[in-house]
């Protein structure tokens, strides 16, 4: 026998008497002894742990910037997350996985191609979740309507358009309709049944909280409707300072409390069927 014939037999030897070997037999010898399969899980958790930190900032920003508060479940927020979720926190480190071995040569070029997809494939999940952030909350007649940037727009209006109203966003607005209730509904369930809801437009906005009346005289029907939804609502609505409405947004539709103090929606109510029209 060769002394590089007997050398390979010693190898194989000394690495089919390790523990390793014995305890994953379906792996080749040569596997085994380099320890490809720890190699790959460490850049498969280094790559994980990169991503997540990526992810957390980002969710950082679109609770706390782009869906503050309880707008992130009822407008939609959760739906564009996961697109996030499923690019940065499962495909890309999973893409590693399958693709990382140590020595390999184009190990960089396949790496870097995976980093570029991931990039692209999150900067397309996050635009999503970008143009379905909410920008207006619309009180008009009996409801607050939810405006994301993408319907927004397609009314024809500019961001520019809100720079007028303070506080962040979405902005709060109202609609300024006629006092009497019957003139007031008809116009408001007319223009949305002609495709032109009054809510949609920027030129019909009105600052919520520097109008001449009080913010509650903006809620039209809050007593009416409160008494028309089920017990068991009513029965969860807070009364210090929360307005009762109705809540319409591209994902969900119920009634919300609104909190005048801070300016926030409080709770969310599923539609109930026992409500009032």
């Amino acid at each position: 026998m060769s002394q590089m014939a007997w050398a390979d037999t010693e190898a194989l030897r000394a690495c089919a008497e390790g523990v390793s070997c014995r305890k994953i037999p379906t792996f080749s010898v040569d596997n085994c002894c380099r320890g490809d399969l720890v190699t790959k899980f460490s850049a498969f958790l280094i790559h994980f742990a990169l991503s997540f930190a990526v992810f957390a900032v980002l969710l950082v920003i679109i609770l706390l910037v782009w869906y503050p508060g309880l707008l992130f479940d009822i407008t939609g927020g959760w739906e564009g997350l996961r697109i996030v979720i499923a690019v940065d926190l499962v495909l890309g480190p999973l893409l590693t996985l399958v693709v990382y071995r140590a020595g390999k040569p184009s190990l960089t070029f396949d790496l870097s191609c995976i980093a570029i997809f991931q990039i692209v494939c999150l900067g397309g999940g996050v635009w999503v979740v970008y143009k379905e952030r909410p920008v207006v909350l619309a009180v008009e007649y009996d409801s607050i309507f939810s405006l994301n940037a993408r319907e927004f727009a397609s009314y024809g209006n500019t961001m520019e358009s809100l720079e007028q109203f303070s506080g962040p966003y979405p902005k709060l607005v109202y609609i300024e309709l006629p006092q009497d209730d019957q003139e007031a509904m008809s116009l408001s369930i007319g223009s949305q049944l002609n495709g032109e809801p009054l809510f949609g437009y920027a030129s019909n906005y009105l600052p919520l909280v520097t109008d001449s009346y009080t913010e509650r005289s903006r809620f039209r029907r809050e007593f009416a409707l409160r008494n028309g939804v089920s017990q068991e609502i009513q029965n969860q609505i807070n009364d210090g300072g929360c307005v009762f409405s109705r809540f319409t947004s591209a994902s969900k539709q119920g009634f919300v409390c609104f909190d005048l103090e801070s300016l926030s929606i409080t709770e969310f109510f599923e539609n109930d069927s026992t409500a009032v029209q």
